[in-house]
């Protein structure tokens, strides 16, 4: 429920209740390019990791020779709801791939495929992860993630004669979203 009486929505026929829902909202594989060829276009260009593994050992996500997100996924004839994670999206193995260069050397598949929603991705026209959190792990990360606090800032410390404690306070303080929506409703 949100809050106030103006803004009251429940949520419950919105809630996603079985693994077709999910199917729904979130796809992880790559779209027939003669039937969405906008949606091909901007899977190609947002929405597959890497290359990193066996492909390019030195990629940023590379630890102990693994990718740390998974990479590639395995591949699922249907949604699954993994154990104690985030589902395991349907990724077929039905053989469509896209070539990264231009030589074809760099060829991946549907388990390369970072999970999307194809409205927001079609709308915003950049990469968006988009995941179903249906599980306590999930919505503990999900607390975790919004409530983390801000982050680290570099700033310069100067030796002043006249030092003003409040305005010290005020210029170097920052403030995160939760924190800023916290004082507003106090």
């Amino acid at each position: 429920m949100i809050f106030g009486m103006s803004y009251m929505k429940d949520y419950k026929d919105d809630k996603l209740n079985n693994l077709d829902d999910y199917d729904c909202i979130v796809r992880a594989e790559i779209p027939k390019q003669d039937e969405e060829p906008e949606l091909y276009a901007a899977v190609t260009k947002h929405m597959i990791h890497g290359p990193c593994g066996h492909i390019k050992p030195n990629a940023p996500c590379m630890k102990n020779e693994r990718c740390k997100k998974g990479y590639p996924k395995q591949f699922a004839e249907c949604t699954m709801q993994g154990n104690d994670s985030y589902p395991i999206y349907q990724r077929r193995n039905d053989n469509r791939s896209i070539a990264l260069d231009n030589n074809g050397e760099v060829v991946v598949e549907n388990s390369w495929v970072v999970p999307y929603n194809p409205w927001l991705l079609l709308k915003y026209d950049c990469h968006i992860n988009v995941e179903v959190c249906s599980n306590i792990k999930s919505v503990r990360y999900l607390y975790k993630y919004v409530y983390k606090g801000p982050d680290c800032v570099v700033f310069e410390v100067r030796q002043t004669p006249n030092y003003d404690e409040i305005n010290q306070y005020v210029d170097g303080r920052w403030i995160y979203a939760p924190e800023a929506l916290n004082s507003n409703f106090q």
